[in-house]
């Protein structure tokens, strides 16, 4: 459940940007380990 709570605050803090670099994306992925599916 924290590490829950950690991404939702990366991904907000991301979201303030204006510009989303693709390897902010993956940075978040490593490090939470989150598993993407499909095609980007």
């Amino acid at each position: 459940m924290y590490n829950k709570r950690l991404l939702e605050k990366e991904i907000k803090k991301l979201l303030k940007n204006k510009i989303i670099k693709y390897g902010e994306i993956v940075r978040l992925h490593r490090k939470y380990g989150v598993q993407s599916t499909g095609t980007l």
